[in-house]
């Protein structure tokens, strides 16, 4: 990196954040994993904790149902226990984990919770300690149809004022705590912004069957993720982290076509109102998206990328070759460090870190540290690294 008289910038993990955003010169890359699942952190922090997957919403189902006290004792616990990992893996960025924040009505069993109304429309979920998974087994709701599509747009037009005046009232309020809390310590992350057609199959048919109700709903959305973007800058969130699943190893699940015409407008809107307001937009999905990078970050602009999916060919090297200003939230894969092997992890690991560059590059699992992720791969993971020079 060469030699300088003056003194060599010292970062913190909130100025390194920023620093690598901007494109600027770093010490070394700032560390970002969104997820890590409740077994696997507590073998790292030898303590059973609460940070993430179906275990966590599971938790917390049992907190809610044990009243007001008992919850609150839940979200300070899993504040510490946050920070307590952020700093076991030198995190440089931290945010609230992705939660179900839906209160159950009743217990059923160990691992099974009724929410809904028990003499009306109700679902059961159940967590399955083997998988980690926490979803729905059974439900009497109506199948929904690609011809409700009309009715959901009228009811969210409806309530748009008023989710607007919420997302401007509320969103935001745990990211401005927890900065105030840890100071430059981390670069605290916003969660909002995150707008999407759907992915089950009845929202993808209604791209095709009810398309002006989807760009309806679509147009909502923005509204809502706009009114999120205002709260971060009353709020001092500099980044938001938003998006929407739409893909897999095979590639999107609907046509780049009806991307164009229904997603595009509405991405470049949001993209450029988030620049307008100096907030940084993370747009996050997983799987092969190569059939419309462009559209995302050339035509759309969209200047942040996360859950970056390296085994459905997304790797930070071809990224890096093809869009030089993009910033890359995380590339390494859960799988790999969950069933490689110690030389597997270490060899991919330095692809990863080799094809990032040497700024607008966080390094981090792409998405979620799996349940079961042996720890020395964990350790190999982490040790190269901090052993990895810039420009090396």
């Amino acid at each position: 990196m060469g030699t300088s008289s003056q003194e060599p910038m010292r970062f913190t993990g909130r100025s390194r954040s920023l620093a690598a955003i901007a494109g600027e010169t770093l010490d070394r890359l700032p560390n970002y994993t969104p997820t890590v699942a409740c077994e696997t952190a507590s073998r790292m922090l030898g303590r059973p904790v609460h940070t993430g997957t179906g275990s966590l919403w599971r938790a917390e189902a049992e907190a809610l149902l044990k009243g007001e006290q008992a919850f609150a004792d839940f979200e300070a616990a899993v504040d510490d226990d946050l920070l307590a990992l952020a700093r076991l893996m030198h995190s440089d960025a931290i945010r609230h984990g992705w939660r179900m924040a839906r209160k159950p009505t009743k217990k059923l069993d160990e691992n099974t919770f009724l929410y809904g109304d028990p003499d009306g429309i109700w679902e059961k979920w159940n967590y399955d300690p083997a998988s980690g998974n926490y979803g729905v087994i059974e439900t009497n709701a109506p199948a929904v149809e690609p011809e409700d599509w009309p009715e959901r747009a009228r009811q969210a037009a409806a309530a748009l004022e008023k989710n607007v005046e919420n997302a401007r009232r509320t969103f935001g309020s745990w990211e401005a705590a927890m900065q105030k809390r840890v100071g430059d310590e981390f670069l605290v992350l916003g969660v909002g912004g995150s707008f999407s057609v759907g992915v089950t199959e009845a929202a993808l048919m209604a791209c095709l069957l009810e398309p002006g109700a989807v760009a309806d709903l679509l147009d909502c959305q923005l509204e809502i993720a706009k009114a999120s973007v205002d709260a971060a800058v009353e709020r001092g969130i500099a980044v938001v982290l938003g998006g929407g699943d739409m893909a897999d190893n095979n590639g999107t699940m609907y046509s780049p076509d009806l991307f164009r015409e229904l997603m595009l407008p509405r991405l470049k809107a949001f993209t450029r109102y988030s620049r307008e307001r100096g907030v940084h937009y993370m747009w996050r999905s997983d799987g092969k998206v190569w059939d419309i990078a462009d559209d995302l970050f050339i035509d759309a602009g969209i200047p942040g990328y996360g859950e970056i999916d390296f085994l459905a060919t997304m790797t930070s090297a071809e990224l890096r070759r093809r869009y030089p200003e993009l910033v890359l939230w995380g590339n390494v894969a859960g799988d790999v460090l969950c069933r490689g092997s110690v030389e597997t992890v270490r060899q991919h690991v330095h692809e990863v870190l080799q094809g990032g560059g040497n700024t607008r590059h966080f390094f981090g699992c792409s998405n979620t540290i799996l349940a079961g992720t042996p720890l020395e791969n964990i350790q190999v993971f982490l040790e190269t690294s901090a052993s990895w020079r810039l420009n090396g």
